[in-house]
Formats: C-alpha cells, sequence, structure tokens
C-alpha cells in the first residue's frame, strides 16, 4: 500500500524548518518590497514553502536501498512516451472509473493546482509564464526520476511518464484559474511601500520576533560551528561545551550582534527593529545618542539575553525568569503609549518608521513639537501626537519643506 502521510508529513516539517531560517530575511524583504506584513501572506508564503518541499517528497521518497539486484531489470522503469496511454489502456468508461491509473493522473493533476495558484499570486506571472513554470516543474521531476536523482542511483527507481508531464501542466494550468482565491487571504499585489505606516503593536511584535529568531539562529550556528571545528581537531566522537562557553556562544555573543552591534550604527534599531522599518527617535524624532540607545537595549532584548545566558550558568529556573521577562514586555508593547514598550519609555524614547522623512527645519536640536504642529516635508506629511491631518495644504508640486501650525 502506498504511504501518502509520510511524504505530507516530512514536507510540513521541512517547510517550517526553512520558514523559520529565513523568517527575518522574508520579514525584511516584504517591508522593503510591499511596504508591510499580514498574517494572510505569511500563511500564504508558508503554504507556497510547504508545498515545494510536498512536490518533492511525493516524487521522489522513499529513496532505495541499492542492493544486488537492484538495476536487474533494465526495462523495469523504461521511459513512458505514448501520450495518455492511460487511457488507451484503460477499456470502456466503467473500467476506466476503476482504473488507478486514471486515479493516479487525477492525483498528478491536483498535486499541482496549488503551484500554479502559488506562482500567480505570489509572482505575479502571466498566464503564459504560469503554465510554462508548471511544465518545467514537472520535466526536472520526471528528469530527476529518469536519471537516478541525477546519477546518485546506477539507474532509475521511478518511471518517467509523458503522462505524469502532461497532468502537471494542466493542473498548474488550472491552478491558474484558481489563483484569485489566495487574494482573499494574502491580499492584493502592493501600492506605494515606501509611504510610512503607524507604528502597532502587531508590528512592534513582529520586529522582536525578528530578534528572537536572529538570536536562536545566530547562537546554534556559532554553538554548531565551534563544535564541529573542535570534534575535527580533537578526533573526540562527540562533545560538550562548559557552561560558560555555551552561555557565551548561545546567549550573550548572539546578543553582541544582533541587538548591540546594530543599535550603535546607523539607525539605531536592533536587527528585528531594522526589518519591519522601525526606529528608536527622540519626542521630536532627532536619533538618539548611543547611551540613550544603549539604556534601551539593556532594558530590553539585552536583558533577556543575559538572562537566557546566567541561566547556562546558574539554576534552569533562570530560564522561567527570562520567559516571564519576555512575555511582560510583549505585553507593554500593547498598553505603552505609542507602543514604546518598557525599555523606550524608561530610556525617554518613541518609535518611529524609517520612511518617515526627517525634518531640517526646527528652531534647535531637541526642540519638541507643540501640539497641533506637523511638518511637512516636500509632498509627504508627518503627523505627530496632537496633529490635524494637512493633505490638502500639501505643495502638490513637492517643492521645498513647510512648518506650519494651528491657528
Amino acid at each position: 500500500m502506498i504511504d501518502r502521510v509520510t511524504p505530507a508529513v516530512i514536507a510540513v516539517v521541512c517547510g517550517v524548518l526553512l520558514a523559520v531560517l529565513l523568517f527575518v530575511p522574508f520579514v525584511a524583504r516584504e517591508y522593503r518590497w510591499r511596504g508591510g506584513l499580514g498574517a494572510g501572506r505569511m500563511l500564504v508564503v508558508l503554504g507556497f514553502v510547504v508545498h515545494c518541499w510536498a512536490l518533492m517528497t511525493y516524487t521522489l521518497l522513499p529513496l532505495p536501498e541499492v542492493g544486488p539486484g537492484f538495476c536487474a531489470d533494465p526495462g523495469e522503469y523504461a521511459p513512458q512516451l505514448a501520450p495518455l496511454d492511460f487511457l488507451a489502456a484503460s477499456g470502456g468508461v466503467g473500467a476506466l472509473m476503476r482504473d488507478p491509473m486514471v486515479g493516479q493522473a487525477l492525483l498528478n493533476i491536483a498535486l499541482f493546482v496549488p503551484l500554479g495558484m502559488f506562482v500567480r499570486h505570489l509572482f505575479r506571472t502571466g498566464r503564459a509564464g504560469t503554465v510554462a513554470i508548471g511544465f518545467a516543474t514537472s520535466l526536472l521531476i520526471e528528469t530527476t526520476q529518469l536519471t537516478g536523482v541525477w546519477f546518485v542511483y546506477p539507474c532509475a527507481y521511478r518511471l518517467f511518464d509523458v503522462d505524469d508531464l502532461l497532468m502537471n501542466t494542466l493542473g498548474a494550468a488550472f491552478g491558474l484559474l484558481l489563483a484569485p482565491v489566495l487574494e482573499l487571504v494574502g491580499g492584493k499585489a502592493p501600492t506605494r511601500p515606501m509611504t510610512p505606516r503607524p507604528v502597532t503593536a502587531k508590528r512592534r511584535l513582529l520586529g522582536m520576533a525578528c530578534d528572537v529568531a536572529a538570536l536562536v539562529l545566530t547562537g546554534a550556528a556559532l554553538h554548531s560551528g565551534v563544535v564541529a571545528v573542535l570534534l575535527l581537531a580533537t578526533g573526540a566522537p562527540s562533545m560538550v561545551l562548559p557552561d560558560p562557553a555555551q552561555a557565551l556562544l548561545n546567549a550573550w555573543l548572539p546578543g553582541l550582534l544582533v541587538l548591540v552591534v546594530p543599535t550603535l550604527v546607523g539607525s539605531g534599531g536592533t536587527l528585528g527593529q531594522r526589518a519591519v522599518l522601525l526606529r528608536p527617535a527622540l519626542p521630536d524624532g532627532v536619533l538618539p545618542g548611543r547611551p540613550r540607545l544603549l539604556v534601551r537595549v539593556f532594558f530590553g532584548s539585552g536583558q533577556y539575553v543575559l538572562l537566557v545566558g546566567f541561566a547556562d550558568l546558574g539554576p534552569s529556573e533562570v530560564n522561567r525568569l527570562a520567559v516571564g521577562f519576555a512575555l511582560l514586555s510583549a505585553v507593554a508593547v500593547w498598553f505603552t503609549a505609542e507602543h514604546r514598550g518598557i525599555s523606550a519609555w524608561l530610556a525617554g524614547l518613541s518609535m518611529m518608521d524609517t520612511r518617515m522623512p526627517r525634518s531640517k527645519f526646527r528652531k534647535r536640536k531637541g526642540d519638541p513639537f507643540t501640539p497641533g504642529e506637523t511638518i511637512l516635508v516636500g509632498s509627504l506629511p508627518t503627523f505627530e501626537p496632537g496633529g490635524r491631518d494637512l493633505r490638502d495644504l500639501v505643495d502638490p508640486r513637492g517643492v521645498g519643506a513647510h512648518r506650519r501650525s494651528d491657528r
């Protein structure tokens, strides 16, 4: 009996792992190309990644073991090059409905319907391009089967079937017609991605999630790299690093690379904040000095990193304290003014969109905005708390910058 569950489980697991590895670059790319990122968009992209894995697992697994009689019958997997051969071999209508080869053809169509939908929706390809990508993908799979996974195996272990090629391409064409359904979940094509967006709690939490993902992946890479080098140097079968080394590689050094270094360079945001196009700012929008930035990092993500590192050195209960602090910080983002969170509140900072223009027309550095005041830079308004919507006063030619206040 054909196992159809195991390939699906492998596809989901591998897809989720790949999504975690690419999470931060994906978020950064979406904010720069689309202007933002919603849950529906993430769900659609995750579905596409899982489906790509499913195409491989369902067409190549299980991998066979090579034994003495592996290639004993060269004609067992000879290419099937007659189009629609499964119809000719089925007989009448009743036999056609009961023929397992017909069921296999329908499964080949169904397997490629999501591919057509995803390609059309995510990459905005044309009709011919979507069908061509479906055909090329199927041809790659069939060629991989014909060559024994590109000569990894001494002969083919699956059948190259031109009917599979035709049915897969047909499935991609059907998916092309169903692609508009994904717009109900993943949204439509972006407009004006470089227009500033509001600083919301969800956006702040997404930036924090990017920081955590970057910390975990950086720590895992550093720890694995050091262990691999030591194993090669010593020839030992296994190795466990001492607790101080684990604290350094798993928490403190990643914190320095992901949190502190980006904070001291450029816009002053952490890696996660940069991914979602946020930066810390003083109340007047000026970039804070480094002492304030370091205070914000220390009482924010840096505190979590320190606690995680101390958990490797001391009692495991410190991990609970670290998790509690992370949850408290996440909740504070919802309830603090302007979604600043604990660390920005303690440092006297706020968060602003990096696409927001920085005014150069202030009386002096640190001059706060008065209530009801708005800065207009070119044709793009910047709205401060208490300001009113002055879009109707924006110079449509985008010339110069203006400072206005309520009369």
